[in-house]
């Protein structure tokens, strides 16, 4: 109501944890001097999504439920199920919530994605229009 963002506490206290474990290793990598250590580090922070998974990721992060999106994209509502299962592992996160969240801090292009238009929805005999069986003069 204020327009302010609310956060689970159980989230806020898994970022925070996250956050102090990434600096311990940060300081781990420099107080050995070693240049690979940063970059698996940072390999571990940005996972390898498909050009499908963060297509899915990017309607996520928008709102959108599983049915919308497997409508959206043309995909069943159980493919949807697989790569958001998939996403979730992959970014080592808990729920959709933390998915969405990450995606925006991750995802440069994550608000630029064009919306593809949905496409008209087909009445019972297969003609364009209402489905409350009144049917429209051509």
């Amino acid at each position: 109501m204020l327009d302010e963002t609310v956060l689970p506490g159980q989230f806020a206290k898994d970022l925070t944890r996250q956050l102090a474990q990434q600096q311990r290793d940060v300081a781990a990598c420099a107080s050995h001097g070693s240049d690979t250590a940063e970059t698996d580090t940072k390999a571990q922070q940005s996972p390898a999504l498909s050009s499908r998974e963060t297509a899915i990721l990017k309607r996520l992060m928008l709102g959108s439920s599983n049915k919308a999106i497997a409508y959206k994209m043309a995909i069943t509502e159980a493919t949807v199920k697989v790569h958001i299962k998939s996403i979730l592992r992959k970014i080592r996160a808990r729920n959709r919530t933390q998915a969405a969240i990450w995606a925006v801090t991750n995802l440069s292009d994550a608000l630029d994605m064009p919306e593809k238009p949905i496409p008209a929805a087909l009445n019972g005999n297969g003609a364009n229009g209402s489905t409350n069986g009144v049917h429209a003069v051509r």
